[in-house]
């Protein structure tokens, strides 16, 4: 990889073939340093802020993912609905499978801006709105006055959510009726 950057310098895709190497060896800062080194090469080439902000969210490094993909998404590279799928698997893969209600609410809060399709930002919604009656459900544990105080911001959240993701939830319901079908 190195001798083949070292070789031929000036070429992008040789860069970005050389960074893909080093981020599959481990080696992830050293292939975002490659990568935009081809981006100076050449700019107006691959999409080397998307690249590396989904780099990025796979590596669970999502607070340095989100300057590259509003940059990716301000050049028109990404989509909308592209990047607030990086974000919103990184949530479900992440805090929601470990039941870290408190984790997986913003960021699954953060997908939801850059969505833009209906059908994705009621599931986006579905699941903030899930995840944030779980957290309300833990908050008001021990069933006190102060509990519940605190627990109901929380709840009126989720209520505003899945409220919200009605589209989703008709989709969801609808699943076994299309299973029988096919």
């Amino acid at each position: 990889g190195a001798e083949a950057a070292a070789a031929y310098p000036d070429d992008a895709s040789i860069l970005r073939q050389v960074a893909s190497v080093q981020r599959e060896n481990g080696n992830l800062d050293r292939a975002i340093e490659t990568l935009l080194a081809a981006k100076a090469k050449d700019p107006e080439g691959a999409n080397y802020d998307g690249l590396i902000a989904s780099w990025l969210v796979q590596a669970k490094r999502v607070e340095e993912a989100r300057e590259y993909l509003q940059r990716a998404i301000a050049s028109g590279s990404i989509g909308g609905d592209d990047a607030a799928r990086l974000l919103f698997a990184s949530a479900i893969n992440g805090p929601y499978q470990a039941k870290n209600w408190s984790a997986a609410v913003p960021a699954l809060e953060e997908a939801l801006p850059l969505a833009e399709s209906g059908p994705f930002r009621a599931q986006i919604r579905f699941f903030a709105g899930y995840s944030l009656l779980q957290w309300g459900i833990a908050t008001q544990d021990g069933e006190t006055a102060a509990t519940a105080r605190r627990a109901l911001p929380l709840f009126q959240r989720a209520k505003d959510h899945l409220a919200s993701a009605g589209a989703y939830q008709e989709q969801a319901a609808n699943l076994p009726n299309l299973r029988s079908a096919v």
